[in-house]
């Protein structure tokens, strides 16, 4: 078998407003508190696992995760722009029913198929795919043999899920990623396994999933 990278693909913590269930892409909003806490949690519970990398977006939730995550190991993060959330255009920062009050006709064209219709004046999940997929084959192809980090957001997350898995894009929205969930896979030349996906244990009480990213 050929050799194999271990991704740990975790989700950021919560993220302050995060009450709110408001649709967050590109919007830089911080981690709370709370989010804070889960991932401090996460990285006691990865203390044992050898880490050759920390992998983050450039956003501040995705960033500051990454940071106390590779404390305990002593690794600073390596910041990667193309795992930002997908750009959620005019939609940023609107929770749903904001988003059905200003925008009835394309919201209810957007749930018909999110997989093929993009979010307006923001990306398609194709334009996505192809700015976090290559990225994601660069850094595993740098890490053979060896466990790495990325600390990605809800919808960068179901994507490289959905990659892994061969699912169509049609089932983003089927997977869930909750606050600081952490989901485990092996990466070969020729193909992926799913060992462990959108585990919160280390959290106590799960984390509710929310709309952001």
């Amino acid at each position: 078998m050929s050799a194999l990278t271990r991704l740990l693909l975790i989700r950021h913590g919560e993220t302050e407003g995060a009450a709110a269930s408001r649709f967050y892409g590109r919007s830089d909003v911080p981690l709370s508190s709370p989010g804070e806490r889960q991932m401090e949690a996460l990285g006691r519970k990865l203390v044992d696992r050898p880490l050759a990398a920390v992998y983050a977006s450039d956003l501040r939730r995705s960033i500051r995760s990454a940071e106390i995550l590779g404390r305990s190991h002593s690794l600073e993060p390596t910041v990667e722009p193309a795992f930002r959330e997908i750009d959620m255009g005019r939609w940023e920062g609107l929770t749903w029913d904001e988003i059905h009050a200003r925008d009835p006709k394309y919201a209810a064209h957007w749930l018909d198929g999110p997989g093929a219709t993009p979010f307006p004046d923001g990306e398609s999940l194709a334009d996505f795919r192809a700015r976090v997929i290559p990225a994601l084959e660069r850094i595993l192809g740098a890490h053979r043999e060896q466990t790495i980090a990325l600390v990605g957001h809800g919808g960068t997350n179901r994507l490289i899920l959905c990659e892994a898995i061969g699912a169509p894009s049609a089932r983003f929205f089927a997977i869930a990623q909750d606050f600081s969930a952490l989901n485990i896979l092996d990466w070969y030349a020729g193909g992926s396994v799913l060992l462990m996906m959108n585990d919160t244990c280390h959290v106590g009480a799960p984390p509710r999933a929310r709309n952001g990213g």
